[in-house]
């Protein structure tokens, strides 16, 4: 009997550790990666765009004159 009360005791611990480990996880997500991968993806549009920008500007340059 004390033995089994050990051994759930043991599952508890375990269980609460996995929460607390989860909980840490989902907070460094929530408030740091989130905003990271954010600023990144801002960044490569702002990136896109502006390659964009430039090669339609360059290929008008291209053109012959009248």
């Amino acid at each position: 009997m004390v033995e089994a009360l050990r051994a759930l005791g043991s599952l508890w611990n375990l269980g609460l550790l996995i929460v607390a480990v989860g909980t840490l996880v989902w907070f460094f997500y929530w408030v740091f990666l989130r905003k990271l991968i954010r600023a990144r993806r801002i960044a490569n549009l702002r990136f896109n765009r502006i390659v964009r920008e430039q090669m339609s500007q360059g290929s008008d340059n291209n053109r012959p004159r009248d």
